[in-house]
């Protein structure tokens, strides 16, 4: 069984022009003992999806189910199940509350008992920041913290939202080393936010890439990273810095991405994509599969003489 299941969810936001679908029609499985990345560009969905598992954004349409119950909304109990880690360690972290008060705030509330002290050194801080205040920390170490904080009652499912964005690089570095031991030892499976790949090539062990609130392909970092299957994909790859691309400037994207407000009929990546053929404007892409790598496009389909793989 899954430990987190989404399925068609969609999540509306009203504006003066219309509604936004910021998602539309998510569908994902996360196993125990797993780490799912999501990526894409800013304004894809990564976040309100966050959100929306935690039970902070309702949906439109469509279930969420974690460790086997429908996600409706905040409840009791929900702390041992999920840990969050936000992008901005300063803001999650009450500026009134020492380091010890914040960090044991889950288990108080539970009533159950909590080593802080072991809970610090495991992620790689002296027990004697327990008296200390968010302001007399680096970010590195209010973002070590607040990791503690989420792994408090040590939930099964611990999300984090750019956990590494606001960091510097030799931050990010011990961040992402923490993050990757913890998910070494097996004690919870990790849902990874970013739009930075290379963190996500680090830590993850499949890749949901997500446009303009829809999944546009699935798959392992060795098949997302080598073998792109959707031209966005390609895109996001060939855009990550690495050191065989020194002094090169990769192709700009085309055009711009279109008005949320939009209702689509075809691809909604049509307009920006240089493989783009005339069914791809007036009919929704049909999913491409190669063994576990899937991809929701038309090119593939047409070039291997598949018109819908389902």
């Amino acid at each position: 069984m899954s430990l987190v299941e989404v399925r068609d969810a969609v999540v509306e936001f009203s504006t003066q022009r219309g509604a936004v679908r910021a998602l539309d029609g998510v569908s994902l499985d996360l196993g125990e003992k797993e780490t799912l990345a999501i990526v894409g560009e800013s304004g894809c969905g990564k976040t309100t999806l966050a959100r929306a598992i935690l039970g902070l954004q309702p949906l439109a349409e469509g279930s969420i189910r974690v460790c086997g119950r429908e996600v409706t909304g905040l409840r009791a109990g929900q702390a041992e199940e999920v840990g969050m880690v936000w992008q901005d360690p300063y803001a999650s972290l009450d500026p009134r509350w020492t380091l010890g008060r914040t960090i044991s705030e889950p288990a108080r509330t539970k009533r159950v008992a909590l080593d802080v002290d072991g809970l610090l050194n495991q992620v790689g801080l002296d027990p004697s920041f327990a008296s200390r205040y968010p302001h007399q920390l680096s970010g590195g170490q209010r973002q070590r913290a607040a990791i503690a904080r989420a792994l408090a009652l040590w939930p099964p499912l611990v999300i984090c939202d750019e956990p590494t964005a606001a960091l510097d690089l030799s931050v990010q570095a011990q961040i992402l080393n923490l993050l990757r031991n913890l998910k070494q030892s097996g004690s919870a499976s990790f849902l990874y936010i970013s739009h930075d790949l290379g963190t996500v090539r680090f830590l993850a062990d499949r890749i949901i890439v997500m446009y303009l609130g829809r999944v546009v392909e699935v798959g392992t970092p060795e098949d997302t990273f080598e073998r792109p299957l959707h031209p966005y994909t390609r895109m996001l790859v060939d855009s990550t810095p690495s050191l065989t691309k020194l002094g090169k400037l990769p192709p700009p994207a085309i055009g711009e991405p279109p008005d949320p407000v939009t209702r689509w009929q075809g691809c909604r990546y049509e307009g920006r994509c240089q493989s783009a053929v005339g069914v791809c404007a007036t009919t929704e892409p049909p999913w491409y599969r190669e063994g576990d790598h899937v991809a929701a496009c038309h090119v593939p389909n047409l070039r291997n003489g598949t018109e819908n793989l389902g």
